[in-house]
């Protein structure tokens, strides 16, 4: 008879699947000396190869930002958006967001500018949620309430960073454009620097955030047992030649330990079947006397 093989949990001698797969990945894994080096380091100084991870990710959508602002200012430059002053939130004599009217370097680029730098702003930082997430800090947490902290961090650096373009953007602009003459190039270079400065300043604030907000919490796993099912199959059940009214009761006496005779007209030399549930099936044969039929 065949039985159903209960589940082996991990303390017993045999070794779970999950943990098969693992030592075959870590096998793998110490075929590359380069990526067993970095597992190694990152095991030992988890924070700093986080930082490192995280200055790479920055890097690389820093990259991105300069690839796609460009088109974006192209799209606005062309329009009367230019030629639209957007300021907002006064601060002192200032504005945080302080776009005059005008081209750059004459104006401060007006509403075709702002767009331009928060359509590009918005798009890298929906890409570094989720590569931060996943790949510098490994969260597990809940996913929205990680996003919505981090739509938070997003504003209060994105009114930070606002502040402070005040004090070096145009300074930047007039002098590679105008002191040093280089007109279109001047602004290529400019929108760089620009963008640099607010790397710099994203990495500065937001990975002590991130390491609150992308927690990563201890995982347990659990092996579920349960009990073996004691009773046969059906095919089984037919090998044992059972009728389908003997094993009714032999269903209806599992549990308990009394006999069930299967019973009827019983010719002058039949087979007694004697069913104990739930043990074996026994059976005997024996003559009847004709006064009992």
């Amino acid at each position: 008879m065949r039985r159903n093989r209960p589940i082996v949990s991990a303390g017993s001698g045999a070794r779970h699947p999950v943990a098969v797969l693992r030592g075959v990945s870590d096998a793998v894994r110490t075929r590359n000396p380069l990526s067993a080096a970095w597992t190694a380091f990152a095991e030992a100084k988890p924070t700093l190869a986080e930082l490192i991870v995280f200055s790479a990710l920055n890097v690389a959508l820093t990259v991105l930002q300069l690839v796609i602002m460009p088109v974006f200012k192209l799209m606005f430059s062309g329009t009367s958006l230019v030629d639209v002053d957007f300021q907002a939130v006064a601060v002192g004599d200032g504005f945080v967001f302080d776009y005059t009217a005008g081209a750059l370097p004459e104006g401060g680029g007006g509403l075709a500018y702002f767009l331009a730098v928060q359509i590009t702003l918005l798009i890298a930082t929906v890409i570094n949620f989720f590569l931060q997430r996943n790949i510098t800090f490994k969260s597990n947490t809940n996913v929205w309430r990680a996003a919505v902290w981090y739509a938070v961090a997003y504003v209060v650096l994105t009114f930070g960073a606002a502040a402070l373009q005040t004090l070096y953007k145009t300074p930047i602009y007039e002098l590679l454009m105008v002191t040093w003459g280089m007109g279109a190039a001047g602004e290529t270079v400019a929108d760089v620097v620009t963008m640099l400065i607010n790397a710099l300043i994203s990495c500065a604030v937001f990975f002590p955030i991130f390491k609150i907000i992308f927690r990563r919490e201890a995982e347990v796993q659990v092996v579920e047992t349960g009990p073996a099912d004691v009773r046969p199959r059906p095919r089984e059940r037919d090998r044992r030649g059972l009728t389908r009214s003997q094993d009714q009761a032999v269903g209806a006496g599992r549990g308990s330990a009394s006999s069930t005779t299967v019973a009827g007209a019983i010719p002058s030399s039949a087979e007694i079947v004697t069913v104990t549930a739930p043990g074996p099936v026994r059976r005997t044969t024996a003559r009847a006397n004709p006064s009992n039929v």
